[in-house]
């Protein structure tokens, strides 16, 4: 609650991303991503028991979405993908691999299958 309301943590967002970096957040994060108009527009995922009520967002159910510089993830059992999307997004896809083997973690990431 109190990161959602935070005038601080807007500017720095806002800095990072002015300035080409990334903004990544998972489980109920992205709920603060959404409060400071970063999700507007876009494709977005997270924690299934919580509620954005935000138009302008479109809900992927996805483990990681990753959406131009934005990237969210579900939840603390999604920590790897989440995490080597990060690697992938900031050091290239080589490097995300090479991570992945050494974790015995499959890349690229397979995708869940449809219900």
């Amino acid at each position: 609650e109190l990161l959602r309301k935070s005038r601080l943590l807007k500017a720095v967002l806002n800095c990072v991303f002015d300035n080409g970096g990334y903004i990544a957040a998972m489980c109920a994060a992205p709920k603060v991503l959404a409060e400071h108009g970063f999700l507007d527009g876009r494709r977005a995922t997270w924690y299934p028991g919580i509620e954005l009520d935000s138009p302008g967002i479109v809900r992927e159910n996805e483990p990681v979405v990753v959406d131009g510089r934005i990237i969210t993830s579900q939840g603390p059992g999604t920590a790897m993908p989440f995490a080597l999307m990060l690697v992938q997004a900031l050091c290239g896809e080589a490097k995300a691999q090479e991570i992945a083997v050494g974790l015995l973690t499959p890349w690229p990431l397979p995708k869940p299958p449809r219900a």
